[in-house]
């Protein structure tokens, strides 16, 4: 019976071993990581997209950018797309 428990013990570690890798915390070296918020073309859950509105939206909800696509036209004038 104690052989058998033995046994049963070293064939679990044997077969959970590699489960432990996956687990492992990743070593840190104590920064802490920030991440920026874009807010593309602004909070166009709460407002048209593209519009003064959506882009003062995303900034009150903590984005820390406003992406929006900008392209010349034929004629030269900027445009936002999209």
């Amino acid at each position: 019976m104690k052989k058998t428990l033995i046994g049963t013990g070293f064939a679990l570690t044997l077969l959970l071993s590699p489960f432990q890798q996956a687990f492992a915390e990743e070593p840190t070296t104590g920064e802490i990581r920030k991440f920026d918020i874009v807010a593309h073309r602004g909070a166009t859950g709460y407002a048209p997209e593209n519009t003064i509105a959506a882009f003062d939206k995303g900034l009150e909800m903590k984005a820390d950018y406003i992406e929006i696509d900008v392209q010349r036209s034929k004629d030269g004038e900027l445009v936002v797309i999209h």
